[in-house]
């Protein structure tokens, strides 16, 4: 019987013990939160009440990527300390990128992915992996219109070393605003043979044909109906704002827009 009660006592304290560390790193996550929002003059190192300083000085960009990085260096110090939903919690809306995620899917138990926040960032890692295995694959001709419903046949510039594909919708305004960052990327890279080529995948051409016509944008634009891209995007895992860099050959040697420009660099200064 006082086996039975020193057990009992054991897990009580257990589950006390347990409950305090969840209390811990939720408390310090909000932290982490309040100074992002709230940052003090010690924090950034000038006057907050300065608006002009402020929105100019990068040091307000440095703290906020800081603080950012200290709070996932300490989500994956807690991994199996508190509950798996609290840590994949922080994973799915604390800006964890889908490779911080995948190279620490080995770090917990395997039933911790049958929660709900489990299956999210199990489909994550999936998406992920499925992302990698396009890499290296050879990308298939397409038969693209142009705004005067004119039909080309993709690839179609055989001068150019590289080409860049972005796959956005009309009706995506993160995608418009993407388009902008594309057409400076023509200005930047299109003498040195890249080839930066954007293609609207709406289910109709009219509101692409709007939105060229209000932001004149410069590099290349084609259509290609939504039906023909979903077909593609079984075989090469593509979604709206997906962005692929070829090289001469067809082959697709990135998709990660983080890290386009300085691969653009090296590829065509080395």
């Amino acid at each position: 019987m006082s086996r039975y009660i020193s057990i009992l006592f054991l897990l009580f304290t257990f589950s006390l013990a347990y409950g305090q560390l969840e209390k811990e790193f939720e408390q310090a996550i909000v932290t982490f939160d309040h100074r992002i929002k709230h940052p003090t003059d010690d924090d950034l190192g000038f006057s907050v009440d300065d608006v002009d300083l402020r929105s100019s000085d990068q040091r307000l960009d440095k703290f906020y990527a800081k603080v950012q990085e200290e709070k996932k260096a300490y989500v994956r110090s807690n991994i199996g300390k508190v509950h798996p939903d609290l840590i994949f919690e922080q994973f799915i809306y604390s800006h964890f990128t889908e490779e911080e995620i995948y190279h620490l899917k080995d770090e917990f138990p395997e039933e911790s992915f049958y929660s709900s926040y489990g299956k999210q960032v199990k489909d994550i890692i999936l998406y992920y992996e499925q992302k990698k295995e396009a890499v290296n694959k050879i990308f298939p001709q397409l038969s693209m219109s142009d705004e005067q419903e004119i039909f080309y046949s993709f690839p179609y510039l055989g001068r150019d070393r590289y080409i860049l594909l972005h796959f956005w919708s009309s009706v995506c305004k993160s995608c418009i605003e993407k388009n902008r960052h594309f057409s400076e990327l023509h200005d930047a890279y299109n003498r040195a043979g890249v080839a930066v080529i954007s293609i609207c995948v709406d289910y109709f051409p009219d509101n692409w044909k709007t939105v060229m016509e209000e932001e004149q944008f410069v590099n290349a634009h084609y259509y290609l109906p939504r039906t023909e891209f979903m077909n593609l995007s079984e075989n090469f895992t593509l979604e709206l704002s997906t962005t692929l860099l070829l090289n001469a050959d067809l082959r697709i040697i990135s998709r990660d827009i983080y890290k386009l420009d300085p691969l653009l660099e090296s590829i065509i200064f080395d």
